[in-house]
């Protein structure tokens, strides 16, 4: 061992063949020297420098919403956002309605009240369950989806393409998105809400064979239209 560090030292491999120099190698090499400080990211003025990007694209896009969209632009985004999340929406919701039937009844059948868990099935649809629904398949499912097509694209230039043409990339790929995702939140909600109610009636009248009657009469005494309006707000 010591041998071979004295070899390296001086430059002469001893004992590969033919004892070639080490040197050129070592000195050929690029040795970078990296310096581990924290990054902005995880700094106080990271975090408020970050604020205030995110507040400035904020003010951009909402300045840029009172300006008509680029022609064909929202459309397309409609049917992104609308028709391809309408069936994961109002599968989820059914089945959603369908698991508080069944968790619910064993509760108010115990009490004799098994017609009264309309009440608690429709009432957590409409006012909890149907707009988290929504947001999480919104947030999780469109949200990264616009994200990653946005970074690809600002990634391959293409956003840079667009300043290039003295287009808004804003104006022409963020409104039409934002605009889309606000209006269609509404409607995928109302979409939760039904499919959700629907899936409990299913349950509770065709599996547990309480009658119609008493289950839409507790819908309608208990469900009002402030509880569909604070859903969707």
């Amino acid at each position: 061992m010591a041998r071979r560090e004295l070899a390296l030292r001086s430059g002469v491999d001893f004992f590969s063949p033919g004892g070639h120099s080490l040197r050129p190698t070592l000195e050929g090499s690029t040795m970078a020297t990296v310096e581990l400080r924290p990054g902005s990211a995880y700094s106080l003025a990271g975090f408020f420098e970050a604020l205030g990007d995110w507040s400035v694209f904020a003010g951009q896009t909402l300045a840029r919403c009172f300006r008509r969209p680029t022609d064909g632009t929202l459309a397309q985004c409609f049917y992104v956002i609308g028709v391809h999340t309408a069936p994961v929406v109002a599968l989820s919701g059914l089945f959603i309605g369908m698991v508080l039937a069944i968790q619910s009844y064993s509760m108010f059948d115990r009490f004799g009240a098994a017609s009264r868990q309309a009440t608690a099935i429709n009432v957590s649809m409409i006012r909890e369950l149907g707009p988290v629904l929504v947001a999480t398949m919104l947030a999780g499912r469109i949200g990264s989806a616009m994200a990653a097509e946005l970074a690809t694209m600002k990634t391959n230039e293409q956003i840079d393409a667009l300043y290039c043409l003295g287009v808004d990339p804003v104006h022409y790929l963020v409104v039409p998105r934002f605009l889309a995702a606000t209006l269609m939140i509404p409607a995928l909600t109302v979409l939760a809400d039904f499919c959700g109610v629907m899936g409990g009636a299913l349950i509770s009248i065709e599996f547990y064979h309480i009658d119609s009657h008493h289950h839409w009469t507790n819908t309608r005494g208990s469900v009002t239209l402030w509880d569909l309006g604070a859903g969707l707000v």
